[in-house]
């Protein structure tokens, strides 16, 4: 994720262009950044004008560069320059590692999502390079909170683990095993929890995240066939406040990874799963510590199931959603409705930078993400 904190503002002479887009804004990004590749583009409304903001990067993986349009006539607003600070600088590198292989840009990206989600480049949000299980793909945000990736190198959609498709679902053992080996690439002490799989040309990779209880540092543990990849961070915004959650409730966890994928078998004969998460987080008014899954059931149907974590596999309750409705921006409580408990919750964060209220994913909680909530509200 690419996001702007401090920045050194720079003022530019302005430079008139015909009314622009995506494409425009890619080659007016690089002329601007001569030798500094294009690494992300957003769409943002500042005081009722639409802007375009580009990302670029230099090869050292030092610094971004940002540049602000003003997309009714592609006039340069701005010019921002931001370090790479930790941890971003861990994806940012992996992605510069693999720029060479790309055979795709930006716009071919766009194209090819927009076709996907069905939507038009009115709708993006934002589409960002990213590096994803030893790939390099395009990440495209649409304003609804839809997300499709683009592998940069054939073309092809790449499902994430929030789907649960033919081509990257496993089954519950395989899964558990998957889990397994992330465990102990990183060490006894490491908790895991967040896992999915990632279809790749070369078959499924897995992406296994897991927490340190003593120092709430993360590791990242990709594996693909031979290939490990494992990267050690302190988390930011959302995932750190996850990751807080979960450790203050590790003490009355009982619930292994394991046991809840053998209850996933039971529950669904013939079923596949494609993620697996840990949460812990209030709602309404309680504490609830569970194990979720994305499964692919038997009968094709995706079903989300949980379990109670904190009580014994077969005594708590177990909840199974078909379908589940699109996340809706602004609810940060998970209930389902944007309402005075998020906007409460919201303003606590305001001004921050890297925080968990991010909507827009610009790197801070500000005016244009208190729209996003407004517009949402109820």
């Amino acid at each position: 994720m690419l996001a702007f904190a401090a920045v050194l503002p720079t003022v530019l002479a302005s430079t008139s262009i015909a009314d622009i887009g995506f494409a425009d804004a890619a080659a007016i990004a690089r002329a601007q950044n001569p030798n500094r590749p294009l690494l992300g583009m957003r769409s943002r409304t500042v005081g009722g004008v639409p802007l375009l903001i580009t990302t670029n990067i230099d090869e050292s993986n030092a610094l971004f560069y940002g540049t602000k349009l003003r997309v009714s006539d592609g006039t340069v607003l701005e010019s921002e320059i931001e370090s790479i600070l930790p941890p971003t600088h861990l994806e940012t590198a992996a992605v510069l590692e693999r720029l060479p292989e790309l055979t795709l840009d930006f716009t071919d990206a766009i194209t090819i999502a927009n076709a996907e989600a069905q939507q038009s480049d009115a709708n993006i949000q934002r589409i960002d390079l990213s590096s994803v299980a030893f790939m390099v793909v395009f990440e495209v945000r649409y304003k609804n909170k839809h997300r499709v990736m683009v592998d940069g190198v054939t073309g092809r959609i790449v499902t994430p683990d929030s789907i649960a498709g033919a081509d990257n679902s496993i089954s519950p053992t395989e899964f558990a095993s998957m889990m397994q080996q992330a465990h102990e690439e990183a060490g006894s002490i490491w908790v895991a929890f967040h896992a999915g799989t990632i279809p790749t040309p070369q078959g499924i990779a897995s992406s296994v995240l897991l927490l340190n209880p003593s120092s709430g540092r993360v590791k990242q543990v990709e594996i693909l066939g031979d290939q490990v990849s494992v990267v050690q961070f302190i988390p930011i915004g959302n995932l750190a406040s996850r990751v807080a959650e979960i450790r203050s409730a590790l003490a009355t966890i009982v619930v292994t990874p394991a046991g809840f994928l053998a209850n996933v078998e039971s529950a669904f004969p013939g079923g596949r799963v494609s993620g697996v998460a840990l949460d812990s987080r209030m709602h309404n008014g309680a504490l609830r510590t569970r194990w979720s899954a994305t499964i692919l059931t038997a009968a094709s149907t995706q079903v989300e199931y949980s379990i109670n974590a904190t009580v014994p596999v077969g005594n708590g309750v177990a909840l199974a959603q078909v379908a589940p409705p699109a996340a809706v921006l602004g609810d940060l409580d998970g209930d389902g409705h944007v309402l005075a408990n998020d906007l409460a919750d919201f303003i606590t964060t305001f001004g921050q930078d890297y925080p968990p209220h991010d909507l827009d994913r610009d790197g801070a909680v500000l005016g244009s993400d208190l729209a996003i909530l407004l517009e949402n509200w109820g």
